[in-house]
């Protein structure tokens, strides 16, 4: 087709899939080189890969043929709901939307409604993440068998953070990275919460830490991720942190962590000390719940790396509420945590649904008073 092709007659070429180990890909992306430089001008040459890096760069060769290198990042949230609003486009992923036999296989509770575009999105985007083709594409049953599939041949977190894919990988990542821009540069971490969640659950509080280190100061999202998920890790060992206002250090036991739908909430409560982590991707307000029953004690945790943070009192309220926790006899606490740079100048912003636990001994329009600040420490940050 190429070698018939009229001289100065316009012509694009498109070579999607490409795959640097395979000899006949390359054999056919030579045969496009030689068709595009015998014509500069009215040709064009378009490789896509997402499985493949490039090799050794070429300098003298791309600029023979003023190659032009692009990198597509993955899909935010706030993209896919855009997308979503035009009617046409939602017609036509809205199958892959639905809510499927997946939900409950990561403690997620089935509702027996119709849920809007923006709750779909927010529901699927917990497994999916920034890939779009697991988004519209492929039905939330599939999604996750692929992505446990690849976790079991790949349970190294570094890797993902690296941005270490394609056939130099030796590991399969592919269908566990994500790559978002930040200032221009690319930033590569796991695709999704879920995914980061079964890594994170894989390793050693010192990869954490490490990690931490060595990527916590890329961007706000990553760092926030990372410090998440070294909470939930730290947690089970017993944390030291620090409230402000004081010099002492508090030390909290280590406690098993139990995911769970905030929505649904829970039969029965633990019986001894746990950190209940909820999953539910439309439940706001807090990332963790640490129960204590023998004391007749919860503590709500938020986990942020910002310097200011919203107060949702309803989420609380009615967290307690699906957890059967009484307000007689029961003491609710509230903790933003933050890192120790921010332990001074952390703020909380704005506070809605005041009165919400009023019944648990929270006076109306105090409760940002009320509501502690603490840090903890990250070995080697």
């Amino acid at each position: 087709m190429l070698e018939d092709w009229q001289d100065y007659k316009k012509g694009f070429v498109v070579l999607d899939g490409y795959l640097r180990h395979e000899s006949h890909h390359r054999d056919f992306l030579d045969a496009c080189r030689k068709w595009l430089l015998a014509d500069r001008e009215n040709r064009r040459v378009v490789v896509a890969t997402s499985m493949s890096p490039r090799g050794k760069i070429n300098d003298e060769a791309d600029n023979r043929v003023n190659l032009q290198q692009h990198t597509v990042v993955s899909w935010t949230e706030s993209e896919y709901l855009e997308a979503v609003e035009w009617d046409v486009f939602y017609q036509r992923v809205a199958c892959m939307l639905e809510e499927d036999e997946s939900a409950g296989s990561i403690g997620l509770k089935t509702w027996k409604r119709n849920r809007s575009r923006r709750e779909k999105i927010k529901l699927k985007y917990y497994l999916a993440g920034g890939s779009c083709r697991y988004m519209f594409e492929t039905p939330a049953s599939l999604v996750k068998p692929r992505l446990d599939t690849a976790l079991r041949l790949c349970s190294n977190l570094e890797i993902i953070f690296s941005g270490n894919m394609g056939d130099s990988s030796p590991q399969t990542v592919n269908h566990l990275i994500a790559c978002f821009e930040y200032n221009g540069e690319s930033n590569w971490m796991p695709v999704s919460k879920y995914v980061a969640t079964k890594l994170a659950e894989a390793v050693e509080l010192d990869t954490l830490t490490r990690l931490f280190s060595k990527y916590g100061v890329r961007n706000p999202t990553t760092r926030g991720l990372l410090f998440e998920l070294f909470f939930f890790k730290k947690v089970q060992y017993g944390l030291s942190l620090r409230y402000r206002g004081s010099q002492e250090l508090t030390q909290w036991e280590g406690c098993p962590v139990i995911t769970f739908d905030a929505k649904g909430g829970m039969r029965t409560l633990p019986a001894e000390r746990a950190c209940l982590k909820p999953v539910n991707p439309l439940q706001g307000g807090y990332d963790a719940i640490i129960v204590e029953p023998r004391r007749k004690q919860v503590e709500f945790v938020q986990v942020t790396e910002a310097d200011v943070h919203s107060f949702k009192l309803a989420f609380f309220a009615k967290a307690l509420t699906g957890l059967g926790i009484p307000a007689a006899g029961w003491e609710v606490r509230v903790v933003f945590m933050v890192l120790p740079e921010r332990l001074e100048d952390f703020r909380i912003g704005k506070i809605t649904g005041c009165g919400a636990l009023e019944e648990y001994g929270w006076k109306r329009g105090h409760e940002g008073r009320k509501a502690e600040i603490a840090s903890i420490d990250i070995g080697g940050v």
